[in-house]
């Protein structure tokens, strides 16, 4: 499971508001051609996981980048270039553990 911060919550369904006003339709998290991870309009399919907020569906992650995501948060972070969304991976630890 993906773990999303209230700013990027708060982000991400200003983003949709502003853009989509279809019902169902989220962001999808997905791998981009250039190999980092994007953002697009979709709805769900079988397996993905969605994350809502008040009944809304908010960000959509399919299997294939949901399991490498196992445990990762999403936060929104201020950068030179305006507000970003960060992900970050919880620690690897050889021997299996999350600490």
């Amino acid at each position: 499971m993906v773990i999303l911060t209230d700013r990027a919550r708060v982000a991400l369904k200003s983003v949709l508001s502003q853009s989509l006003d279809e019902a169902g339709v989220g962001l999808r998290l997905d791998v981009s051609e250039e190999g980092g991870l994007a953002l697009f309009p979709d709805t769900a399919k079988e397996g993905d996981e969605v994350v809502e907020d008040e009944g809304d569906v908010l960000l959509l992650i399919g299997d294939d980048v949901s399991q490498p995501l196992q445990g990762a948060t999403i936060d929104l972070t201020d950068t030179p270039e305006g507000a970003r969304l960060v992900v970050t991976r919880p620690p690897f630890h050889p021997n299996g553990d999350m600490r």
